[in-house]
């Protein structure tokens, strides 16, 4: 597992201990935690796609020319 994938684990281990001892209703069953965290790994890992495409595309053209 990336350092990432951990981190994101342990976190939302924590955010669901702190939702239930605040009594959240929506994150007290750490479903809706584990989808808010999946919702932040996507972005995440989109962005960095994106950023990864971008440079696939500057470098295409440099070497066409």
């Amino acid at each position: 597992m990336s350092r990432i994938t951990i981190a994101f684990l342990f976190i939302t281990i924590a955010l669901i201990i702190v939702s239930v001892l605040l009594d959240v209703p929506f994150l007290r069953g750490g479903s809706g935690m584990i989808f808010v965290a999946a919702l932040v790994y996507s972005y995440i890992v989109a962005k960095r796609e994106i950023e990864l495409l971008s440079y696939a595309v500057k470098n295409a053209d440099g070497q066409e020319g």
